[in-house]
């Protein structure tokens, strides 16, 4: 398919690289998570300890899991410590390879002329190409996540091309399903979420294995999957062990170490009103350690007059404490989140969770550009600033106009996606990226925290979703040529 359109993909080959690298110059942004990896990898790099830095050295931790602390000790060894922009280019050749992953996986489920859309949303794609520019998880992630998607696709056309109901399958099939426990084996390195994935795929090898005639097969297949995918983690299993003396496969949910003292009540609290991510930058990540304003929280979150004034004691006391929380004042919170959950339980256990999710889903993705994490502002700002200079006044409108580009991108993207899977003409071998989809969703529409990029990985199965749609409605790119089915 390359060599037929050789033009067209240099084109936007040679677009990716330029837009990430503009990215990388212009918008890189080092901070929080970035420095907490950024401090494991340098003394794993210096000391050979997985660690954070403490009051007598590199003390190991295993609240992160080894993969991107790695990823940068070997960065900082070749291009010199804490060179994060080295990082951020090595990442770009990472991403422009899963733009050409997510052409391929949509060439196997749909055909040719999908492949090539699929192929230019990838490259386009601002809200996946913006984390290139920020040494995180997940660039490396979505990687692995669609190299596995992939490589499941591929395996499954070649059960189906040799066909048979007897025996264990073929030598290269076998090589076939190692590579895609690997590739889950990635992600589960570099975020435990990546756990999702391997669920998914197994579960429809499950499903597979007590409907499908061929047994042995479809059980090998099963348990080199599942063996390649957690080999990874006994190294660092036993390493855990040894030094903490835990049981602990994968990063704790608390993401702390052991022995140290876990505070809930007051994230129980948020739980109970947080329906947007705005409320996780400006409360969420303050506390414990910096200025926790009430003024920030939102009505809802005060169910009558002495609530409110209950709130706000405990928040002058956590003032008061210099921003300390303490387990008595923790305490307290988690005993306002229990009267809040009892009054409205539906509320909290059914519509926040509900408004949670759309809003990891369909909110503008702007928490990693120079753009308000507050979208509803844009009128706002175009207001303050029509008063201002022609400079200031452009300046919003540029804003503006990248907030609801990005919402209406972000919109519509997932939107025709979840409409491929309604047309007529069906995409082949989708079951297990539908499972990742609704099982990533339901668990971290209950988890504690909200972030956007929670969902991030989903999205170049969707670009090949919606490739899919587009093809199948019309809209027909020149001199393309469907593939021959598998």
């Amino acid at each position: 398919m390359i060599r037929c359109h050789r033009k067209y993909f240099a084109a936007f080959t040679l677009l990716a690289f330029a837009l990430r690298w503009m990215f990388i110059r212009k918008l890189a942004i080092v901070s929080g998570d970035a420095l907490v990896y950024g401090e494991m990898a340098l003394n794993l790099l210096r000391h050979g300890v997985l660690g954070m830095t403490g009051e007598h050295g590199p003390t190991p931790t295993l609240f992160r899991l080894p993969g991107y602390p790695a990823f940068l000790a070997v960065v900082f060894g070749v291009f010199g410590a804490e060179n994060y922009r080295a990082a951020m280019y090595v990442q770009m050749f990472v991403d422009v390879g899963s733009c050409f992953l997510v052409a391929d996986l949509a060439r196997r489920i749909s055909g040719e002329r999908a492949a090539r859309w699929a192929f230019a949303f990838a490259v386009l794609c601002p809200m996946t190409l913006n984390y290139v520019a920020t040494p995180l998880t997940e660039t490396m992630t979505m990687f692995f996540t669609v190299l596995a998607f992939d490589v499941y696709v591929m395996a499954r056309q070649w059960e189906d091309s040799s066909a048979t109901t007897a025996g264990w399958g073929t030598r290269r099939e076998h090589w076939m399903w190692i590579a895609c426990g690997a590739a889950i084996g990635g992600c589960i390195l570099f975020r435990p979420d990546g756990g999702m994935v391997l669920i998914a795929i197994g579960l429809v090898i499950i499903w597979r294995l007590l409907r499908r005639p061929e047994k042995k097969r479809i059980f090998l297949a099963g348990a080199l999957v599942l063996a390649t995918a957690l080999a990874p983690l006994v190294p660092w299993t036993v390493r855990n062990w040894r030094v903490f003396h835990v049981i602990q496969p994968l990063a704790p949910f608390s993401a702390s170490d052991p022995g140290e003292e876990v505070l809930t009540g007051f994230i129980r609290w948020t739980m109970t009103w947080v329906v947007d991510y705005s409320s996780t930058e400006d409360l969420l990540f303050n506390v414990p350690g910096q200025v926790a304003d009430i003024k920030v929280v939102p009505d809802r979150a005060f169910d009558t007059p002495e609530e409110r004034v209950r709130t706000k004691q405990l928040f002058a006391q956590y003032t008061a404490e210099e921003n300390s929380l303490s387990p008595e004042l923790d305490r307290e919170f988690g005993n306002l989140a229990d009267e809040r959950t009892a009054r409205h339980p539906i509320r909290v256990h059914v519509w926040l969770p509900f408004l949670r999710m759309l809003d990891m889903w369909f909110r503008p993705r702007t928490e990693f550009l120079p753009l308000d994490i507050h979208w509803w502002h844009v009128k706002n700002e175009l207001t303050e600033a029509s008063g201002g200079s022609l400079r200031e006044m452009l300046l919003a409108i540029i804003s503006a106009a990248s907030t609801i580009g990005l919402g209406v991108l972000n919109i519509a993207l997932p939107l025709l996606g979840f409409a491929a899977l309604f047309l007529r003409k069906r995409m082949r071998y989708i079951a297990p990226i539908v499972t990742y989809m609704v099982v990533r969703t339901a668990f971290l529409t209950f988890a504690g925290t909200i972030e956007p990029r929670y969902t991030i990985e989903c999205l170049p199965m969707l670009m090949a979703f919606a490739a899919h749609f587009l093809v199948n409605v019309g809209i027909k790119t020149k001199g393309a040529t469907e593939a021959a089915p598998a």
